[in-house]
């Protein structure tokens, strides 16, 4: 295993509202296959414009070769491409990748999540269930207008270990802490190291790693890459 990996962010905006049809002029045969077979608008829109993303980043990780390579998943669910680790998240109208910018290594897996501030009524409900007593301590010290993003952080922070470690979203989110890299989640052999990224104030993401995390260097996709001006 790698002593220390870098890790790369692409986030695209405006990923729910970029019409399909000027992200799939980029996609390869085989993402517009599947892309075809969807009944659902909104499955439909999620998967153009996080493909779209993924390609994009690839491309600037491995080069033109990025935007037709075969992405497969590994027995946990976990995706890689051309022998890169990588992961998806979509959420708050973003799409954003992770790519490894580490040599190959069939060992290494990562995850990414975003998840932008936006009211939750429920949110002391959400705070009891899913954050573990020092996390739910850290976030109650908090001043009330600061808790939510308080308890994003651990959410995505959450997501991103859980990605990286593959094998569903089943395990319990309240079952290991954040507070401090790396998680050790239960049942895993191994630590999760993890941290925060700001692409813009508006698009904070978790980003984790089954090595310790070296840089992580992010960038938000022109709009005009996506088809131009909505």
């Amino acid at each position: 295993m790698l002593a220390q990996a870098d890790i790369g962010i692409w986030a695209l905006r405006d990923a729910d509202r970029l019409p399909i049809a000027r992200i799939v002029r980029r996609l390869p045969p085989t993402d517009r296959a599947r892309l075809d077979a969807m009944r659902s608008k909104t499955r439909a829109q999620a998967f153009a414009a996080g493909r779209f993303t993924l390609r994009f980043a690839l491309a600037d990780v491995i080069g033109p070769d990025g935007w037709t390579v075969e992405i497969v998943s590994d027995p946990l669910g976990r995706p890689y491409a051309a022998g890169r680790a990588i992961s998806l998240s979509h959420a708050g109208g973003w799409a954003v990748a992770a790519v490894s910018l580490a040599p190959e290594d069939d060992a290494l897996r990562i995850g990414c999540d975003v998840e932008p501030p936006a009211p939750r009524r429920d949110l002391d409900r959400l705070i009891a269930r899913v954050l573990t007593p020092d996390e739910r301590a850290a976030v109650e010290a908090l001043e009330p207008n600061a808790r939510l993003e308080a308890f994003l952080r651990y959410w995505r922070r959450k997501e991103a270990c859980l990605k990286a470690v593959g094998g569903g979203l089943s395990r319990l989110l309240a079952g290991f802490s954040t507070v401090a890299s790396p998680a050790r989640i239960p049942g895993v052999g191994q630590p999760v190291h993890f941290r925060d990224a700001e692409v813009n104030a508006a698009c904070i993401v978790a980003v984790a790693q089954t090595a310790p995390i070296g840089r992580v260097i992010c960038a938000e996709i022109p709009r005009n890459e996506a088809g131009g001006p909505i």
